[in-house]
């Protein structure tokens, strides 16, 4: 296969994949894990941190998803 193909097949799935994981990170952690916080009259709603301010990718891990870090670590 032609390195110049392969890469450029590779920059055009690099968008959607991105588009598809912003998506998902909104759908459930934004939307769907606040509203069943707010049903469940869940009062400590912190489910993600800053992760977009992260440094390097341990700092990222420990941000993006705070329920499964707080789970892991205990």
């Amino acid at each position: 296969m032609d390195v110049v193909k392969a890469t450029e097949r590779l920059l055009k799935l690099s968008i959607p994949n991105h588009l598809i994981w912003l998506i998902f990170f909104y759908l459930f952690f934004h939307s769907l894990l606040n509203l069943t916080g707010e049903v469940l009259h869940f009062a400590d709603r912190n489910f993600y941190a800053d992760w977009w301010n992260a440094d390097n990718t341990d700092t990222f891990w420990r941000n993006w998803n705070m329920p499964i870090h707080q789970w892991a670590v205990r």
